[in-house]
């Protein structure tokens, strides 16, 4: 390896292991901490696996040595996505026809959201010690917020706050997926203005999501309405989790049809704008997902 390169994945990995660590000046920097994985990602695109495993490591050691107990959560819910996604970033194969094949950005998307699933899981599993397992650790936590907050907190019984304690895990690990598309999308943008990245881009008008991660929606929702207590609690979390790519697949489909547009991008800037302000439009954009992923609107299917 070149010295030169070397130098740049060390200092890569030092940026990555300080913008993950800078919440640690207080609140006001966890904004910065949002692009812990930016760093990753670009060695990733443009140098390859092995590059972002040296920087990875690199991001690790600095980590541990300046605060051990959030080594865990760098490696599950930072450098993990980043190295799945430029494992299968660079996936292709060689058609009959002579044309190369890349591993679809819909498949990507599909192994992030079970990568978040996995993740739940270990968390299941890490606080199953715990009084109530992970579901209790969350409701103790959200009652001492309340009470801090005193007559200004929202008048919540107890037993409905016990039945939604699924939207803290099920939103963090939907927020956790856009953080890592918005970081890959910048990385992207800004390798290939470096002209590093060699394969086609990953483009959101592109994404088509496998039908098994729809099924899988299935068993989650029965899980929600027909079970109590923790299979209740798992299920709301899976469902959240697993809505969230059908987000990026709507937002595909409207991205396609705003092209037709005269003025496409002032049409997007007021949806994403009015998705900001409103939320509600969010679902939409996950329910024309959805219903992309069998009337396949956009025609991606009969071309594969």
């Amino acid at each position: 390896m070149p010295i030169k390169q070397a130098l740049v994945l060390g200092f890569a990995g030092l940026i990555s292991a300080g913008l993950y660590l800078s919440v640690l000046a207080g609140p006001a920097f966890l904004l910065l901490q949002y692009l812990t994985q930016l760093p990753l990602l670009c060695v990733g695109l443009a140098f390859g696996l092995s590059s972002l495993i040296v920087t990875t490591l690199v991001s690790v050691v600095f980590t541990a040595f300046a605060d051990p107990a959030l080594t865990v959560i760098f490696v599950l819910g930072y450098a993990g996505p980043a190295l799945l996604i430029v494992r299968y970033s660079f996936l292709r194969r060689i058609l009959a026809t002579g044309h190369e094949e890349w591993y679809p950005v819909g498949r990507i998307l599909a192994g992030l959201t079970v990568y978040a699933l996995f993740v739940f899981i270990v968390a299941l599993i890490w606080f199953s010690g715990q009084k109530g397992g992970l579901a209790g650790l969350i409701e103790r936590s959200l009652l001492e917020v309340l009470g801090v907050l005193g007559d200004n907190a929202p008048n919540v019984s107890a037993s409905v706050l016990r039945e939604y304690l699924f939207f803290v895990p099920g939103l963090l690990g939907v927020s956790w997926l856009i953080m890592i598309a918005v970081n890959g999308a910048l990385a992207q943008g800004l390798m290939s203005g470096l002209e590093r990245i060699h394969r086609p881009k990953l483009a959101l008008i592109d994404v088509s999501l496998p039908h098994w991660l729809a099924c899988l929606l299935v068993p989650s929702m029965v899980m929600v309405v027909v079970g109590s207590g923790n299979i209740a609690f798992i299920g709301g979390v899976m469902t959240l989790v697993l809505l969230a790519p059908f987000l990026f697949q709507g937002l595909g489909v409207v991205h396609q049809w705003s092209a037709k547009a005269r003025m496409p991008g002032l049409l997007l800037t007021v949806l994403y704008l009015v998705m900001v302000l409103f939320q509600w439009p969010v679902l939409l954009a996950v329910g024309l997902g959805l219903a992309d992923q069998w009337a396949d609107f956009r025609g991606l299917r009969s071309q594969s």
